[in-house]
């Protein structure tokens, strides 16, 4: 048993045992492997935490997660930039609002 808070949950950990919202309601089985879209789906929810773990083959594989993250806040395209120069980006959804723009940056037009 691994519980984790979703800071340091990383997309390729496998769940250990089904989430929940806070009503009750079925968001992902237990065994299923997470992915950024999972991840976008806790905080929608408003899931905190979850009992997850790296596979058990996948060996340094949180190392190198946790330096894709920390990577990605190095390489900030302008425009993400610019969308957040105006906002508190130490607060939690802020900041992993900021992560997923610099992984996902928007396009020129919008």
């Amino acid at each position: 048993m691994a519980i984790k808070r979703i800071k340091e949950v990383v997309p390729g950990m496998v769940l250990n045992a089904a989430v929940h919202d806070k009503s009750g309601r079925l968001l992902l089985g237990k065994g299923v492997t997470i992915s950024q879209k999972h991840m976008m789906v806790f905080m929608t929810w408003g899931v905190s935490e979850v009992d997850a773990d790296l596979p058990e083959t996948d060996s340094g594989g949180a190392e190198a997660a946790k330096g894709d993250k920390a990577e990605s806040k190095t390489k900030i395209p302008p425009k993400v930039e610019e969308l957040f120069s105006h906002v508190d980006r130490s607060h939690p959804l802020m900041e992993e609002l900021f992560l997923y723009c610099c992984q996902n940056p928007p396009r020129e037009g919008r």
